[in-house]
């Protein structure tokens, strides 16, 4: 098991970012229980797309404040030095604290220190502002994934 971590101060808690390869490890069981609570209880998505058999070759990213799991994403490799971001997630009663403001940027620091040139992702609708923020464009117009508006997004790592 490849892990490591990276402690941030929020107000009096740190918040420390773990990172894993996988899921046989002690990190994944955090991360798939934020996204389901997430995005099968509360949004409503089918467990079958949530639990995509993706998850054993992909880095997994959560985001703990005081010892607690609160965010999580995931990191996947493409073809020609691109990278996929998805199941960015926070649990609601964490959320606007900017907990997965950092484990973004930790996931694309990540990225770009493995020389990948752009990291893309499927944003909800409703997180394409949070997104532009960072710095990702909109590059498609709406479309349905498991019932949910959402549209890709780019992040050029080289700039």
């Amino acid at each position: 098991m490849r892990s490591s971590s990276h402690n941030l101060v929020k107000g009096v808690l740190a918040m420390e970012i773990k990172q894993v390869i996988g899921t046989e490890n002690t990190v994944y069981p955090d991360a798939l229980a934020i996204r389901k609570t997430v995005f099968i209880e509360e949004q409503g998505v089918d467990a079958d797309l949530e639990l995509d058999h993706q998850d054993e070759d992909t880095k997994h990213y959560v985001a703990y404040v005081g010892g607690e799991a609160v965010a999580t994403a995931r990191l996947k490799p493409l073809f020609n030095k691109r990278v996929r971001i998805q199941r960015v997630a926070t649990l609601k009663q964490h959320r606007r604290n900017g907990y997965n403001t950092q484990v973004i940027k930790r996931v694309l620091a990540d990225a770009r220190a493995e020389d990948f040139y752009e990291a893309v992702l499927d944003a909800q609708e409703t997180a394409i502002g949070f997104y532009e923020k960072m710095g990702f464009e909109v590059v498609s117009e709406p479309f349905l994934e498991a019932g949910i508006r959402h549209r890709k997004m780019m992040y050029r790592l080289d700039d």
